[in-house]
């Protein structure tokens, strides 16, 4: 995440999905993955402000309409729009990432589901975590930590240049997903339960505790039979390679 990203289509989403979940009583932790800013004409997808809103959380869309005009994480979490969470925003630059990750660890550790905001998402082959855009991925081993050492259920967005479906490489990009199950050992043991939510040029992957995972799919599913379900939808050919337990969300 960048602060230049704040409020565009992106944010949108991401927060309709944590307010729905906070929503069905439970606490949410943030990492941002925050990244410095850069030169780039990232940014500025905040064209579905002019509109009118499409979806049911008029709140949050007309608190981005302020927002974006800030472009600071630290606007969202000042906001209000999330009443029982937590944030970390200290900036990765690819140094000293143990600590950083540890820190963040430790300030999340009660929360009851963490979202990890990464500008691109899960770390890809070629691109050490400790170098040079390492800072724009999520690493496995992170993920598994939230999971694993804090008890939470852990949600990672992932963005594409180009959405899975259309690619001509969407077999490598469902094969390479299987590498979350490199840590099956302990997802299974706490009987993890895995699904994917998509938003045009973005995904959110779920590993839910077993514990948080009916009512947290049951919210959801309402959501996306509202006004929602032009944003969002499960991604069900995902989901049929994806699921630990394969019953439930499709």
């Amino acid at each position: 995440m960048k602060n230049q990203y704040v409020g565009d289509i992106g944010d949108y989403t991401k927060l309709g999905l944590l307010r729905v979940i906070e929503n069905a009583g439970f606490s949410i932790g943030v990492n941002w993955y925050l990244t410095p800013p850069d030169a780039g004409n990232d940014g500025k997808k905040d064209g579905y402000l002019s509109k009118t809103c499409d979806t049911p959380d008029i709140e949050l869309f007309n608190a981005l309409q302020g927002i974006r005009k800030i472009r600071s994480v630290e606007a969202i979490e000042t906001s209000s729009l999330l009443t029982n969470a937590r944030f970390f925003r200290d900036e990765l630059n690819g140094v000293h990432r143990k600590f950083w990750h540890e820190k963040a660890l430790t300030h999340l550790y009660r929360q009851d589901v963490v979202f990890l905001d990464p500008d691109n998402g899960f770390e890809v082959g070629g691109v050490n975590p400790n170098f040079s855009h390492g800072n724009k991925h999520v690493t496995y081993d992170e993920a598994a930590d939230y999971f694993c050492k804090n008890n939470a259920s852990v949600i990672v967005y992932q963005h594409w240049w180009i959405p899975p479906e259309k690619s001509k490489n969407y077999d490598s990009y469902i094969n390479n997903l299987q590498r979350i199950k490199e840590h099956l050992p302990e997802y299974e043991k706490a009987k993890a339960r895995l699904f994917c939510v998509k938003a045009s040029q973005r995904d959110y992957f779920f590993i839910l505790q077993h514990s948080h995972y009916e009512k947290i799919t049951e919210a959801i599913t309402d959501m996306l039979s509202t006004g929602w379900s032009k944003h969002l939808a499960f991604r069900k050919e995902i989901d049929d390679n994806f699921l630990l337990d394969k019953g439930g969300t499709t």
